[in-house]
């Protein structure tokens, strides 16, 4: 195990943790409840550790600039700057700094050696953590549901480590789905397609009993983009019914009662919209801060990336936001992504292809949740993927450069050789 897996693991314990945590009765009792209160400074020390090793002698020359995530970057950097603009600025920094805990330890992970094989490592924790929750979920907090057919809203994490809303254990179920779709797609030994073939099922069951409609939305579309990528025309026809209906029943039947016109309606996130467009409108240049709109919208969640990042940093960060977000797309088109794809080593096509499907899902979640624009689960997932995808390409880019020159190597030897 790398030293950045490492911080990545410590990164990953800041989760469902807030500094409050530390100030509340009995944190310092005992070891066990002194652990839980001070993993809200986990990531803080990852990132003390990872700007250790990003400027440490003995590393790489690989960086972040010229990324998709170097935006990200910026974005920080502008949320970090003004967090005195905030209601609560100690809150707000510190919240910058979880923000940059996972960009610099990803930064730190690529120094390490080679950018694309540091990437699929970090992709390849969140992958087996994603798979582990969502088995924990399926046979654990989610078994009455599904045996009772009464479905809850909220389900208890492990180890005591907090409570996980429905539509966050959606989203886990979707990143394990896809993995495991990616898997049966490769035809796989028996014994591996069993396995993953009951993880897309666990995984199914999951996200429809979320009854999460970004979850539904967001899978459905990544799931047929990930047959697609992949060429499998067949199981999309055969299989994309089927799923549909399924998705249909969780999202209109069960959680609006077979109403239709319900269950396009936004859930009240058009007043929240409103809220926070009008309140980002007082302070449109630089923002808030991080956290603002848990600290100006009475505890609200914006429940949109593009408008968190506005009232968070203000029209100088959101650009930088949407620059790093949506900016992979672009790369992906103007870097020929798909076509390399195509030719691509059966290794190298799996992971991209994964990596592509989580990409879209997160893109689809990003118009309905605060896909990572805050320090969360999200945030997580998307920095491994972009990096993947961005140093993967930049690779393949200079391979083929070397391939070339080598090609017409010899030509130019001849034109050197005395008459």
């Amino acid at each position: 195990m790398s030293f950045a897996v490492v911080l990545w693991g410590l990164v990953w314990l800041g989760m469902y943790s807030d500094i409050t945590s530390l100030s509340r009765p009995g944190a310092f009792n005992n070891i066990p409840s002194l652990i839980q209160a001070s993993r809200s400074l986990f990531p803080v020390v990852a990132a003390l550790l990872a700007v250790l090793a990003i400027s440490s002698k003995g590393s790489s020359k690989a960086t972040l600039k010229g990324s998709p995530l170097w935006y990200l970057v910026l974005y920080a950097s502008v949320g970090g700057l003004f967090f005195f603009i905030s209601p609560e600025p100690l809150l707000s920094i510190y919240m910058a700094v979880m923000f940059f805990a996972p960009l610099l330890v990803g930064w730190a992970a690529i120094k390490q050696g080679d950018p694309v094989e540091q990437s699929l490592s970090l992709i390849r924790f969140n992958g087996i953590f994603c798979v582990a929750i969502t088995i924990f979920f399926f046979l654990g907090p989610m078994r009455p549901a599904i045996m009772s057919g009464q479905i809850s809203r909220l389900y208890d994490l492990p180890f005591g480590l907090g409570v996980q809303t429905s539509n966050g254990m959606g989203r886990f179920a979707c990143i394990a789905g896809l993995l495991a779709l990616s898997r049966l797609a490769a035809q796989l030994k028996f014994t591996k397609l069993v396995f993953w073939g009951g993880i897309l099922g666990m995984s199914f069951m999951v996200i429809i009993y979320s009854i999460s409609r970004t979850a539904i939305l967001g899978f459905g579309v990544a799931a047929a983009f990930l047959l697609w990528i992949n060429r499998r025309y067949f199981w999309m026809a055969l299989g994309l019914p089927y799923v549909g209906r399924r998705l249909y029943v969780a999202w209109v039947v069960w959680r609006y009662k077979g109403s239709l016109a319900e269950s396009l309606v936004l859930s009240g996130r058009q007043q929240v919209w409103e809220g926070a467009l009008e309140m980002s409108l007082r302070s449109p240049f630089f923002g808030f801060g991080f956290h603002a709109d848990r600290l100006l919208l009475e505890g609200e969640h914006v429940h949109m990336a593009y408008l968190h990042a506005l009232i968070q940093t203000g029209v100088a960060g959101a650009i930088f936001f949407i620059m790093g977000f949506l900016g992979i797309w672009v790369f992906v088109v103007r870097h020929k992504v798909f076509q390399r794809l195509k030719t691509a080593d059966q290794h190298s096509r799996g992971a991209l292809g994964e990596s592509l499907a989580i990409l879209a899902f997160l893109t689809v979640r990003s118009f309905f949740e605060s896909t990572a624009a805050f320090y969360g689960v999200d945030l997580l997932i998307f920095i491994p993927v972009v990096a993947y995808i961005f140093f993967w390409t930049k690779k393949q880019e200079a391979l083929e450069a070397e391939g070339e020159r080598a090609a017409i190597a010899p030509a130019d030897e001849r034109e050197l050789l005395p008459e």
